[in-house]
Parts: structure tokens; sequence; C-alpha cells
């Protein structure tokens, strides 16, 4: 969430919207939603949590780091901000602090929603992709690696055993796998230096 509000931020004081949302409360929000790591490997901190029913310093909830929503995201916003200000200048909104001269928003009425609906799209597409991001979270343990509910207790989750494991290699995409049986991927919802860092550890160095 950090990621997309940044880029959000960055989209509207670019367009010198500040005034929409206020920088303090900004840096206070992303100040009380950033991660407290609870696991070292060597001097790096692990940024992770521990999970449901885990182990203290063995089992690692890798904490969200959603880039790619947050990348798109502000493709949306660019997309859709043009739009909001296609009116005349007589008409436009503007909140009541802003002292500023920039465009403001135009009425509903003027917005047309053909014109706004792709920029809407994308950044409804990267809000459900945070959403996944936060509750589907990589889960690292002494014995293996899977995707699990961030909720829920993690006895029996379905993972991927480190025995099993032939090859692993990680990409600006994400962490890839292999195993016996197939291939598996791993989208890079999460920081992947601690992540490998982990693997490093846990299964050798990768291939």
């Amino acid at each position: 969430r950090i990621e997309l509000l940044y880029f959000f931020s960055q989209t509207i004081m670019f367009r010198n919207k500040l005034a929409i949302i206020p920088p303090i409360a900004l840096f206070l929000l992303c100040f009380n939603c950033s991660s407290v790591a609870s696991l070292y490997v060597g001097s790096r901190r692990i940024l992770c949590s521990r999970p449901v029913g885990g182990r203290e310093d063995i089992d690692a909830l890798m904490d969200p780091k959603p880039t790619l929503p947050a990348l798109l995201g502000y493709v949306g916003t660019q997309a859709l901000l043009p739009n909001l200000a296609k009116c005349p200048p007589s008409v436009q909104i503007q909140v009541p602090w802003y002292q500023g001269d920039a465009p403001g928003f135009c009425p509903p009425e003027y917005v047309a929603l053909g014109s706004i609906l792709p920029g809407v799209v994308v950044i409804g597409a990267a809000l459900a992709l945070n959403a996944y991001a936060g509750r589907n979270r990589l889960l690292v343990t002494d014995e293996g690696l899977g995707v699990v509910n961030s909720s829920a207790d993690i006895a029996g989750a379905e993972l991927v055993r480190f025995s099993d494991i032939t090859k692993w290699s990680m990409t600006p995409a994400g962490l890839v796998v292999e195993e016996s049986s197939g291939t598996k991927f791993f989208p890079i919802f999460w920081d992947s230096n601690s992540v490998k860092e982990l693997l490093e550890e846990r299964l050798g160095g990768s291939d």
C-alpha cells in the first residue's frame, strides 16, 4: 500500500494538486503502515512477520511489497487525471484550502464516462492486485516455501519442499523454482533481497 500511496501522491504533485493529499498525513499513514522485521540472516533484516501458528525466528511470512500494483496504479492515475480537468476553467472545482492556480476538477456533469473508464479500470485492477498480494503471501519455513493466506494457520500448508527443489533463481518478475514435477513461479509481491537471503541460507545458492 505504501508504493500505491507514493505513486498516487507523486502524480498529484506533478499536477500541482498537493492540497488533495496533505503531505504530513500521507507521511504518518506510510509510517504506520511500515513493516517491522522479526528475523535476521546475518546482519540483514528480513522483511517478514511471524505467521499464524508459526515458529519465531524460523517461519517467515514475507511482508507485501506491491511494486506491480503500484506501477499499475500510477499508469491508471496518469490516464485518469487529465480527463477530470477537461471543462471550462470557470466551472472547475478546487478544494477550499488550495491557493495555487493549477486546473481543478470538473463537475460530474462535464465528465465523460468513456474518457475516464480506462483509467478507472486500471486503478481498479491495481487495487485488486494489491489486495491479493496482501492476502496471499509467500511463506518460507525451514522445510519449504509456498503461498498461504496471511490470516490462516500455516499448519498443513502446501509447500514446495526444499528437498524436492533442483534449481531456483530470482528474476526481476519473481522467484522461479524447479522441482522434479515441474516449475513454479512466485510473482514478486515481496522484498526480493529478503527472500533471496533466506533461500541462500536454507537451500543454498541459486543456479
